[in-house]
């Protein structure tokens, strides 16, 4: 498999969510459950397209949508209760007419 682009570039549009690892986060092997990352990925995607204008309720008052067509997530290490996680979003210049972002979810180094 081919890997995903390593990391957002510096000249980028990005946003950078702080989101807190909460206990119902966790699975029985006290790392975040998979899926919890793509809700930390929208939550930072909402945040980012609320900034420049595009909240959900703006969308949806000029009845336009953003539909997500397309996930892929490698995961590299894994998250714990109590960390703070930075969830970073940044559009991937060039990809207009479409949204395309890139997401880079750290915890503490």
């Amino acid at each position: 498999m081919k890997r995903i682009r390593t990391r957002i570039e510096p000249t980028w549009d990005a946003l950078t969510l702080a989101v807190p690892v909460c206990f119902s986060d966790v699975d029985a092997m006290k790392i975040v459950w998979h899926g919890h990352y793509l809700r930390y990925c929208e939550s930072a995607r909402e945040a980012y397209c609320a900034e420049r204008g595009l909240s959900y309720q703006q969308m949806e008052a000029v009845a336009s949508v953003a539909p997500v067509v397309r996930v892929q997530l490698e995961y590299l290490r894994p998250a714990h209760h109590g960390e703070i996680l930075a969830v970073r979003v940044a559009h991937i210049p060039g990809s207009e007419p479409s949204l395309d972002l890139f997401y880079e979810v750290r915890g503490p180094d």
